[in-house]
């Protein structure tokens, strides 16, 4: 098994007759078995540390050389360890930039023929300050792909459409699901541009959309290095109202059947038409202030009126109460007929508290009393003369 981190062995043709050189299967052990001090130590020294990585971790390789000596009375010395050990530099990470157009809108048509969403995508990979893939003549490949949608299709009217004959030709795998679609598959940068160019998206009812969000994330060596996240936002344009205010018809409505009336067009009422049939609208506002001040002055008549009707009626019903309350308090005045008068002129008269009391009264009460007066003494004088006869 060959590791991406190794010791690397020295050429064969560097090894003398009766020399030896071994290495374990991983490759982080090597074995040198010979008679020759001189070639031993040329061998040594072209022993080299190989790291295949494309980006290999940073830090320091321990080394550990051990060496044994078998003298001539064939006794075998230690010789002591020695150490030694590889820096390793970290490797300007690579950045994936994704970049394009943000936004693009489009009518009902071109949605239900299909619009190809990123059709100005742009992929570049950068290393260290500002530079630009490729680097040294080697392009860096990226294996994935994944683009999202949001929200998720509708699989009854909205369909996403991949390039198979392209990806067939690269031999790049593609998958499409409702929530987006993934490109899998190691290829230069270049290819995954014209692939996710060629993506297309169709809706056969783009009315009930007023826009999708696409966002797509592309990355190299197993999402080791991500790109960022590119969104771009799909609109749709729907068909504006006429300028005029006219509403067009369904074209449903045009077929027309022969016993339907002819009807006017319906219009829609804006701010820009008057009103009012004045020539201008500088006659309507003044039309409108000259009712505004006849209705205020009819209410205030209307009111003044009312108010002086209720002063009236309770002047009137204060009136009434009085004239109650004096009859109710005038003195009472009782006529005896038996009381002897012959002359009959006065047969009975208030006396003089009487007329006291009472003189707080009209003079049309004194008239009244007195021709009361005058008709008890005439029964009293026809009494007088029956009762002579007798």
């Amino acid at each position: 098994v060959q590791c991406s981190e190794s010791l690397q062995l020295p050429a064969t043709n560097l090894l003398e007759p009766g020399m030896e050189m071994v290495t374990n299967s991983h490759g982080s052990q090597v074995t040198i078995d010979g008679e020759d001090a001189e070639n031993m130590n040329q061998l040594v020294r072209q022993v080299a540390y190989l790291n295949t990585r494309e980006f290999p971790a940073p830090g320091r390789r321990r080394l550990e050389m051990a060496t044994k000596i078998t003298c001539v009375d064939g006794t075998k010395r230690q010789v002591p360890f020695a150490l030694s050990g590889i820096l390793v530099l970290p490797v300007p990470q690579p950045t994936i930039t994704i970049s394009g157009t943000e936004n693009i809108s489009r009518e009902y048509e071109p949605f239900k023929r299909g619009v190809r969403i990123f059709a100005d995508l742009r992929i570049s990979v950068s290393r260290g300050e500002g530079e630009v893939e490729p680097i040294d003549g080697v392009e860096t490949k990226l294996d994935r792909c994944s683009i999202s949608v949001f929200p998720p299709l509708n699989p009854d009217h909205e369909e996403i459409h991949l390039p198979e004959s392209m990806l067939k030709a690269l031999n790049i795998g593609g998958s499409i699901s409702n929530n987006g679609w993934e490109i899998i598959g190691a290829d230069m940068v270049y290819n995954y541009e014209q692939i996710v160019r060629q993506v297309t998206y169709s809706n056969q009812k783009p009315a009930y959309y007023l826009n999708r969000q696409f966002k797509i994330v592309c990355s190299e060596l197993n999402q080791r290095f991500v790109s960022n996240e590119f969104v771009e936002t799909l609109t749709v344009v729907h068909p504006a109202v006429a300028s005029d205010g006219v509403i067009p018809p369904h074209p449903s409505h045009h077929q027309v059947s022969r016993y339907a009336a002819e009807l006017p067009s319906a219009h829609l009422l804006t701010q820009s038409r008057p009103y009012f049939s004045t020539a201008n609208p500088e006659q309507g506002n003044a039309v409108v202030v000259v009712v505004i001040v006849c209705m205020g002055l009819l209410v205030t008549v209307l009111s003044v009126g009312v108010v002086r009707l209720r002063a009236a009626h309770n002047r009137s019903h204060a009136d009434e109460v009085e004239v109650d309350c004096e009859w109710e308090g005038a003195p009472n005045i009782t006529v005896n007929p038996l009381e002897e008068s012959e002359t009959g002129e006065n047969m009975c008269h208030p006396t003089e508290s009487d007329i006291d009391e009472g003189s707080s009264d009209d003079e049309m009460y004194e008239e009244e009393s007195e021709e009361d007066d005058e008709e008890d003494n005439t029964p009293t004088k026809e009494r007088l003369a029956w009762e002579k006869d007798i």
